[in-house]
């Protein structure tokens, strides 16, 4: 082949690389237009982030926005600063739940939970139980102070009646996931006296808790407030004594807010209506994010109920769980109401104008509960 030949050769193939791959020039010019429109991009979406009209409340996160931050010389000096402007601009990012619930799908299928969150059929979301054994000293801990409290209840002459609500992983077992077990939760009312097991009456019936939410129905609170009766010695109402009312069907529970899965479908709230029932319902919550506070307008250190009629009294003492149950055992009791996470008074006291006690607590509560023994230590 004549040297011709091959030069020709070599520079059709000079040329054909320098086709693909550009030369040094064309390469650094690329590399400069790429940089400038990732910086000119990220300056567009900073302004915007910093000048557009901001939310103060995430509705689906139920939980307050980062404000603007304010600028200072400690906050600069600490560090503090650009932590709030991270935490400002990653809450305030264009199309934020729309790449939150990218994210969650994402973890779902990955790890089969998001955010420990697990999700169920026919919409069923239930926050997956944690660290149990980290708890258990906890929970004997709190088993013992129901027990301590019991028997000094029983020294005033005072009968008293403990009642659990299951994890809502064993009420709805039949909506939980395939290989779900709940083999490792501990059987919380094992070793609380006077226990009345709430599990049998609730295990896998419909409708008895919010899909959403880590809360009961009011079907679900009406099927415990029968339990109740048995052990309490009343006899209770029938379905038919009640007014069964939807009053929303846009209610996205606390399940919902930490799973980031934002297109799941709302839950209805139904409420079992009676004649004289309108202290127990705060109906200005069902215009607001926790629907669930419509029972009660939420959770309250000590509240108390008389009735029209000539009842005994009852003390509960409680957590959430019981919100929806007070309405339908007030029909039978005056009632002291009193949760410990807010109360700072002597229980003794008010025990004393009661004839009959009921705790009433949801399971994953006596986990991690230190307001009972700060009760009885007061």
């Amino acid at each position: 082949m004549k040297k011709r030949d091959l030069a020709d050769i070599e520079a059709s193939n000079f040329y054909e690389l320098q086709k693909k791959f550009g030369n040094g020039k064309t390469r650094k010019t690329t590399a400069v237009f790429t940089l400038s429109t990732v910086f000119i991009t990220s300056m567009c979406i900073g302004i915007l982030i910093w000048t557009l009209p901001k939310k103060e409340f995430s509705e689906n996160e139920n939980r307050i926005l980062t404000v603007t931050p304010e600028i200072s010389g400690d906050s600069v000096a600490n560090g503090q600063l650009a932590q709030e402007i991270s935490d400002f601009f990653s809450d305030h990012f264009p199309l934020r739940d729309f790449f939150v619930e990218l994210h969650s799908n994402s973890e779902l299928l990955l790890q089969g939970e998001s955010n420990g969150v697990i999700k169920g059929k026919n919409g069923v979301l239930a926050i997956r139980p944690e660290n149990l054994k980290k708890h258990l000293n906890n929970l004997k801990r709190t088993t013992n102070v129901i027990n301590k409290f019991a028997e000094d209840f029983e020294n005033m002459g005072l009968y008293s009646v403990s009642a659990i609500a299951p994890f809502p992983t064993e009420a709805q077992k039949s909506s939980m996931p395939r290989l779900w077990s709940n083999a490792h939760l501990p059987d919380v009312t094992e070793n609380i006296k006077s226990a009345v097991s709430l599990a049998d009456v609730l295990k896998d019936k419909e409708n008895v808790w919010y899909k959403t939410d880590h809360h009961w129905t009011s079907y679900g609170a009406y099927l415990a407030y029968v339990k109740l009766g048995e052990a309490l010695g009343y006899t209770p109402y029938a379905p038919r004594d009640f007014s069964i009312n939807t009053v929303s069907d846009t209610f996205y529970g606390t399940v919902y807010s930490r799973s980031g899965l934002y297109s799941t479908k709302p839950d209805t709230v139904e409420l079992w209506r009676y004649a004289g029932d309108e202290k127990f319902y705060d109906m200005s919550y069902l215009d607001k994010k926790d629907k669930y506070a419509v029972f009660g307008g939420g959770n309250h250190g000590h509240l108390t109920y008389d009735s029209d009629e000539e009842k005994p009294r009852l003390l509960i003492i409680k957590d959430s769980y019981a919100n929806a149950v007070i309405p339908f055992v007030a029909r039978h009791f005056s009632l002291e109401v009193v949760d410990p996470r807010y109360f700072y008074g002597d229980i003794y006291e008010i025990a004393k104008k009661c004839d009959k006690v009921l705790f009433l607590y949801g399971a994953a509560s006596l986990l991690t509960d230190t307001d009972l023994v700060r009760l009885m230590l007061k």
